[in-house]
């Protein structure tokens, strides 16, 4: 009996142990750190542009962008079949960026700006899957859903950044026009006006200081802008109806 009651146990410890970090796991935000990361990209990048626009300061924010990359990357690492995708996104984009520095070509560029647009699209659309689940509503998906928001504007600063380097004076770039440093630097540099640009036009603010110039901008810029107002009306609604639903299940269920 003894023998039978040791042999139970020592082969339920593993399942014990995934137990015991699933619910420690699930005490721990799942996006506070993504949040904290995209929002301490977004408030140094325009400091860096202002204070630091050597290649040193530059450097630096392309260290933030790679920084915030990984942090995606462990954010969705529960996963295994998405972390696999995610991570083969997440290599080559990083590693072009970084390859740039040495070796600087267009193509380098375009392939780092895929590689880095095609990981915050899917990554975004995994975290956004997590949030819709019919859950209840917590604050950690409150911080999901805003992660998304913001990955949305990094991924379409990727784009417009792609079609910038694809085809060249898409945009007016007053700020880049005259700009004297290296090529590798001035990638840095554009993809840090287009952030800017990107979460302007994903919030509709429009403020025209940077304007489309192509018919392609011009549609992506719209298509942007569009997004940005139905992602806001939808998860809104989404978030309002799941509350609704809990909160009149726990008002049942104390009125039992």
């Amino acid at each position: 009996m003894p023998e039978k009651q040791q042999s139970f146990t020592v082969e339920n410890q593993p399942r014990t142990a995934r137990a015991m970090r699933r619910r420690l796991a699930a005490r721990v935000p799942r996006h506070a750190v993504l949040l904290v990361t995209l929002l301490s990209l977004y408030i140094i990048n325009p400091f860096v542009q202002e204070f630091f626009s050597s290649r040193p300061g530059l450097i630096l924010l392309d260290l933030l962008v790679s920084t915030t990359l990984l942090v995606v990357t462990y954010d969705v690492h529960r996963s295994k079949r998405v972390l696999l995708v995610a991570a083969v996104f997440a290599v080559p984009a990083i590693a072009g960026r970084w390859a740039s520095y040495a070796v600087y070509s267009d193509w380098l560029s375009i392939f780092s700006h895929c590689f880095g647009f095609l990981f915050l699209a899917f990554t975004a659309v995994a975290i956004l899957l997590n949030v819709l689940r019919p859950v209840r509503v917590t604050g950690d998906i409150v911080n999901g859903a805003v992660c998304v928001y913001m990955l949305v504007g990094l991924a379409w600063a990727f784009l417009f950044s792609l079609l910038e380097v694809l085809q060249p004076g898409s945009f007016n770039l007053p700020e880049l026009s005259a700009d004297p440093i290296d090529l590798a630097a001035m990638e840095v540099r554009r993809l840090s006006v287009f952030m800017y640009y990107s979460l302007v036009t994903l919030t509709t603010l429009g403020y025209g200081d940077i304007t489309p110039v192509t018919p392609l901008a011009r549609n992506l810029a719209a298509f942007e802008a569009v997004m940005g107002q139905l992602y806001i009306a939808i998860l809104v609604a989404r978030l309002v109806g799941l509350h609704i639903v809990h909160a009149a299940r726990d008002d049942k269920e104390r009125g039992s």
